[in-house]
């Protein structure tokens, strides 16, 4: 365009020199007129200089638009490949990040949305990965009431969940200390089971006196072998103890053990989780079966006393000569054993209503006995208070003196201490109280430390007030 305005520039500075030379406007004529003024040829020139001079300023300047619209379709692309990566994004799905996409600014947010989207559905899987697998056992520790099936079905449930290949229960028994194993899953069974540790002996008993878990990847020398026709007999990789607890309380210790290397810590955090359910079921039954084991001596004593009864009622009948004699001694039984039923119930009653608290406890200083007064006193239910709340509601230091005074007293039989202390009631208020340790674990109808202890406060109070009333008085 440049080009043909130069030309026509061109012709009318010829037109106009010519017309002002006076000639016609002939090819003649401009010849004639390029003889006379041979400058005119470098003007007939000019055009090609022109042309000469904007061609390349003119394919730069093409370029440089191609580049600009390439760029620019390359953004709009661009930004078109993050709208649908956000639209797919939100839409639940995990697409695959490009490479261009963290050359800008709301890619590299993409980006991180996407990885905070990733972790949040990861911790949401583990989390229902727990749930169910709690859930799994718990429908186990409903159903069962046998203790040596529901530790084989747990056992069973939780290899194949965690993918172990071993499983052994360990249940601890409060009286001996001792942990024995009632149940094994992929071992041999029979020769296992009965299998006992102490506290501290061994990495079952280890696991018991530190009451946390134990992770090993280094297994020890002796460690059972795994048997199978497929593997042989083969070591596992690495084994997983976890202390069954419940209110600080040991109940059984649980073992896996895995032919991988390493297991997720997940699989650990599960185990934790679950082992506080699983204890808190054991508490229960331990104390069913105990129950039902009471219920059944009972039963036996009195299925023994209705025999009883019946053989002196054979010999009454065949003790004619002195069958009034034997029903006026069974007159006197029966009233004797009112007599004594009613003097239980009075004590009972005494017990229950007296200003102060008989209590007992063991060698190992585990309360064992307290009368019915506590409820009275302290507001806790026996059952609560021989399950810990005796030494929970005192203070460290008093729970140290008392454990002292029964050190110190046990070898002295007989021996009796008394000593001072705070306690806090059910309902937060705190109290003072006296209590007497007579040391009594020669006598076999007690058989440890008999304890009587006064609620003092009010004492206290009223000496208070009477020190300070003499002192306003003085």
């Amino acid at each position: 365009m440049v080009t043909l305005i130069s030309i026509l520039l061109v012709l009318l500075i010829l037109f106009a020199f010519v017309m002002e030379s006076g000639w016609p406007i002939t090819f003649k004529s401009l010849a004639a007129l390029h003889k006379e003024h041979p400058s005119l040829f470098l003007l007939d020139l000019l055009p090609l200089f022109v042309s000469a001079l904007l061609h390349p300023m003119h394919f730069i300047m093409n370029k440089a638009i191609r580049e600009y619209e390439d760029r620019v379709k390359a953004s709009q692309e661009l930004l078109e490949r993050n709208t649908e990566f956000a639209r797919v994004l939100s839409e639940g799905e995990n697409p695959e990040p490009y490479e261009e996409m963290l050359e800008t600014d709301l890619g590299k947010a993409l980006k991180m949305i996407q990885l905070n989207i990733k972790a949040n559905r990861r911790k949401e899987r583990e989390q229902s990965w727990i749930a169910e697998g709690k859930d799994m056992v718990s429908k186990v520790l409903r159903e069962q009431q046998d203790l040596g099936e529901l530790a084989y079905e747990i056992l069973r449930i939780l290899n194949e969940y965690i993918q172990s290949v071993q499983g052994a229960f360990y249940l601890y028994d409060e009286e001996t200390k001792i942990l024995t194993n009632i149940s094994t899953y992929a071992y041999n069974r029979a020769k296992f089971l009965d299998q006992q540790f102490r506290i501290g002996e061994g990495l079952v008993g280890q696991c018991a006196y530190e009451m946390d878990y134990i992770y090993r990847t280094e297994i020890p020398a002796d460690y059972v072998t795994l048997s199978s026709g497929i593997l042989g007999d083969q070591k596992p990789e690495c084994i997983l103890l976890v202390p069954l607890l419940t209110n600080d309380k040991l109940q059984a210790v649980i073992e896996f053990a895995f032919l991988k290397e390493r297991i997720p810590k997940l699989t650990i955090q599960f185990m934790l989780e679950l082992g506080e359910i699983i204890a808190r079921t054991l508490l229960n039954l331990k104390m069913n079966l105990r129950t039902q084991h009471l219920l059944e001596e009972s039963r036996k004593m009195t299925e023994e006393l209705q025999k009883n009864e019946e053989l002196l009622q054979d010999q009454a009948r065949d003790m004619i000569t002195t069958q009034k004699e034997l029903k006026s001694a069974n007159i006197r039984l029966e009233g004797k054993i009112e007599e004594a039923r009613h003097a239980n119930e009075r004590l009972h009653l005494m017990l229950e209503h007296a200003s102060e608290i008989i209590s007992i406890y063991n060698g190992e200083g585990h309360l064992t006995y307290v009368s019915p007064s506590v409820i009275n006193i302290f507001g806790y239910t026996v059952e609560e208070m021989i399950a810990g709340k005796d030494r929970e509601r005192m203070g460290k230091s008093d729970a140290t003196r008392l454990a002292k005074t029964f050190e110190m007293l046990k070898e002295t039989p007989g021996g009796l201490e008394s000593l001072e202390y705070s306690f806090i009631r059910k309902n937060g208020e705190r109290i003072r109280l006296r209590t007497t340790v007579r040391n009594m674990l020669h006598d076999t109808a007690i058989n440890g430390f008999l304890l009587n202890t006064t609620d003092i406060t009010e004492s206290i109070r009223m000496e208070k007030e009477q020190r300070l009333k003499t002192r306003m008085q003085a």
